[in-house]
């Protein structure tokens, strides 16, 4: 297969380097295989035909945690700490969303609108081996896909600011 080909398309919706996201996927495959106690059969010298079917299932949870402090003031201690198990359509419509609001292409900071009684809303993302933060005060650009992570959980908020 030609890594380099096969991951372009997914490479180009999250702005991954071609080269780089094949090492990363070269390197995640290949971790599994050898887990798996599997030979590399690209260039295998002998004369069998090999077909191998590698099923990595994924299983992707959300974290949530909640402290007893104020944000603007002291972080306070944790009084929550849960997950759950979201499944693969939830999970590819966090990533539709990152991709439609084009995140990767927001500044981490915007000094632009800031204010005294609020919240700051903090998305960190890691794709594909690509990380970018976002701070934003009340959310802003950033509030729709937030507001969908916190929809998955089980937090009953009151009122999101």
């Amino acid at each position: 297969m030609d890594v380099l080909n096969y991951i372009s398309g997914y490479g180009k919706d999250f702005e991954c380097r071609g080269v780089e996201y094949a090492l990363f996927s070269i390197n995640w495959y290949a971790s599994h295989l050898a887990a798996l106690d599997e030979p590399a059969i690209m260039k295998d010298s002998t004369a069998f035909d090999i077909i191998r079917f590698t099923y990595l299932r994924t299983l992707v949870n959300i974290y949530w945690k909640v402290s007893d402090g104020a944000g603007g003031y002291e972080p306070g201690k944790i009084i929550e700490n849960k997950s759950k198990k979201l499944s693969v359509n939830e999970w590819q419509m966090i990533l539709k969303e990152i991709v439609e609001a084009k995140l990767w292409e927001l500044p981490t900071i915007d000094e632009s609108f800031s204010g005294l009684d609020g919240s700051q809303w903090i998305l960190e993302i890691r794709v594909a081996g690509r990380y970018h933060v976002i701070d934003r005060w009340c959310g802003a650009e950033i509030g729709k896909i937030c507001r969908s992570l916190l929809a998955l959980t089980d937090l009953k908020l009151e009122k999101i600011y």
